[in-house]
């Protein structure tokens, strides 16, 4: 004799489909991400200057997100400028850096690529608002006129064997949140002819004030 299939009462299906109707509607956290960005966005500097571009964590929606930690991949044309270091001038944090990598990528900064690593205070989580938290300031020095521009990036990925840009989220351990990656774009030049002339006029008086019984 066959086992009968008991059907699932009105109420019952009433119960599974509400329930299923709250789940739909109940924000994923996977769904929200965190964006990173360089700025500003374009920039215009002399040939022979420093200058920075600074990192920011931006929430992808109108809500601030937390992160506990984003190990961020920045590349730029070393023939047009070149990474100096870093200034932790931004959203205090546990560990803000270039420090070792498995990838290799932080071996040289001379290289045209690097990975800065930053990790929030032990919980404490940094958050991401919509206008942009301030995370880092990555200095640079212009190195050659450039043709008509150059980027400095946030690559999605670099390094041997292959690393990853990742924010992680500051609630749930280990989950990526990775947004969108906005680099910022540098156009290198010469200072115009009034700005030459100050810069030999400081040139001249230095060299005066040097020479010697002067």
């Amino acid at each position: 004799m066959q086992g009968r299939v008991q059907r699932p009462t009105a109420s019952v299906l009433a119960v599974s489909i509400a329930a299923l109707l709250v789940t739909l509607a109940a924000p994923s956290r996977a769904a929200a991400s965190i964006n990173l960005e360089l700025r500003p966005g374009s920039q215009s500097v002399f040939v022979g200057s420093a200058f920075s571009v600074d990192l920011y964590a931006v929430s992808d929606n109108l809500t601030s997100q937390t992160l506990s930690a984003a190990q961020v991949i920045i590349t730029w044309n070393i023939a047009f400028v070149q990474l100096l270091g870093l200034n932790n001038t931004g959203t205090p944090m546990l560990s803000s850096g270039f420090g070792p990598d498995p990838y290799h990528l932080n071996d040289s900064l001379l290289d045209g690529d690097a990975m800065w690593i930053g990790f929030a205070p032990l919980g404490n989580p940094v958050a991401a608002t919509p206008a942009g938290t301030f995370l880092t300031r990555f200095n640079f020095h212009a190195n050659a006129v450039t043709t008509p521009t150059t980027l400095i990036n946030i690559a999605p990925s670099g390094g041997s064997p292959t690393g990853q840009t990742i924010v992680f989220d500051g609630v749930t351990a280990n989950l990526p949140v990775t947004g969108t990656l906005t680099g910022a774009i540098v156009t290198v030049v010469v200072p115009d002819p009034g700005g030459m002339a100050v810069l030999l006029a400081g040139a001249l008086l230095i060299g005066r004030r040097r020479r010697p019984g002067s």
